[in-house]
């Protein structure tokens, strides 16, 4: 500078530089993310998470273990020191994992909603169960022989009806898979679909058999048999198709003095009055 002249200066900035450091914590987690360095007001993308946690996944990163997301994965940030040389550590956050379990109620109606289980934690089933609508078994028929009368129906139909109920719920529709009761506890970390599994059982509805007609003949009954020499009458359940067949006795008077009586011989197809025995309405009495 001249005599009596000035010389002015100027400052001279360095822009400060610091380290982002990717710190991993926690049991059953792994893998690496690399450090980066920052320059002061420079923006950059943080290093793309490379940590895993089995059962969990990553939203994002976090100043303190175990807080709550500040950056998400692979952010552009700037400035998050002022300190030369200084070191910010981010820790990553971690979110459990959930698996659905779902509820179906195989032909019936009424299933629980889907649940939502967290992983590491138990999940208590659905104590909800569904139903099951009553059907058709089948109908059995009874085909009635009048057997040389005459009768109003030629067959009776007996309805049969298969009802249901919650047995338990089943991994597999048929029930071949594994089972799970209702309320149960579930602590597998997968999703589950399940089918509800019911007993069954049919019933049949009785008939009311008919009384059939012959003339010079008392109805005794229904039979399996053409040959029976009794039946039954009212109210009938069969097990199957089945045939039956009206039994008959024949019809006569004897006199005994003033007295008549009702014998009843053979089994439809032949009739005697001479026989030893003849009923009186009390008892019976030894013809002669």
């Amino acid at each position: 500078a001249t005599d009596g002249g000035s010389v002015t200066f100027y400052p001279i900035w360095k822009a400060n530089t610091y380290t982002i450091k990717f710190q991993l914590y926690g049991t059953n987690a792994g893998g690496t993310t690399a450090s980066m360095s920052m320059t002061y007001d420079k923006a950059a993308n943080l290093t793309a998470n490379g940590f895993t946690k089995t059962g969990y996944t990553f939203v994002g990163w976090s100043t303190t273990a175990g807080g709550s997301k500040v950056y998400t994965n692979a952010q552009s940030v700037s400035n998050l020191t002022t300190i030369s040389g200084g070191t910010v550590t981010l820790y990553p956050v971690w979110q459990a994992n959930t698996y659905t379990v779902s509820y179906n109620a195989n032909g019936g109606s009424g299933a629980p909603s889907t649940q939502y289980k967290t992983h590491g934690t138990a999940l208590t089933l659905s104590t909800t169960k569904p139903t099951k609508s009553s059907t058709s078994a089948g109908n059995y028929t009874v085909t009635l022989n009048a057997n040389g009368g005459t009768c109003s129906s030629a067959s009776l139909t007996a309805k049969r009806t298969t009802s249901y109920t919650f047995s338990t719920w089943n991994t597999n529709s048929s029930g071949t898979g594994t089972s799970y009761a209702s309320g149960a506890s579930y602590t597998t970390n997968a999703a589950l679909s399940l089918y509800a599994i019911y007993s069954s059982s049919t019933t049949t509805a009785s008939v009311t058999l008919p009384t059939p007609t012959r003339e010079g003949y008392d109805f005794m009954g229904w039979a399996t048999s053409a040959s029976a020499t009794s039946g039954t009458t009212g109210s009938y359940r069969p097990s199957g198709n089945v045939t039956l067949y009206a039994i008959w006795g024949a019809k006569g008077l004897v006199y005994i003095g003033n007295e008549a009586y009702q014998i009843y011989i053979g089994n439809g197809s032949s009739w005697d009055l001479y026989a030893p025995y003849v009923g009186n309405g009390s008892g019976w009495d030894l013809c002669s």
